[in-house]
């Protein structure tokens, strides 16, 4: 459990970095940067521990784990941008195209980081 915890607040933390130095970059604001740090506190660790319990009652196969992931990311995708929405006061589409560019950034980021593409 010790070691889940702590996986599980490693992936945070590299989420909070990663897409904070892209949008940092990108939007060159206070707001969005603040509001990123919200976004991946309210999704990350609940789209982490809801994969890794499913996979756990259903012993997924690779494919499998792909789409459950790839529906998570989906629902993370329209929570984000709706608190960018009401957090930076910018358009739902402008929060659309910042959650689906910043989780693409912390996605293949942490492919890079956990050695998947190397």
């Amino acid at each position: 459990m010790t070691q889940l915890i702590s996986d599980l607040l490693i992936t945070l933390l590299a989420t909070i970095i990663l897409e904070g130095i892209a949008v940092a970059v990108w939007k060159r604001k206070a707001e969005w940067i603040i509001g990123s740090i919200l976004c991946n506190i309210a999704t990350n660790p609940l789209l982490n521990i809801t994969v890794i319990t499913l996979n756990s009652l259903f012993h997924f196969s690779v494919t499998e784990w792909y789409i459950c992931v790839a529906c998570g990311e989906f629902l993370v995708v329209l929570t984000e941008m709706w608190i960018y929405y009401m957090y930076t006061g910018c358009s739902l589409k402008k929060g659309l195209v910042a959650s689906v560019i910043l989780n693409a950034v912390s996605y293949f980021g942490g492919l890079l980081l956990s050695g998947v593409l190397w």
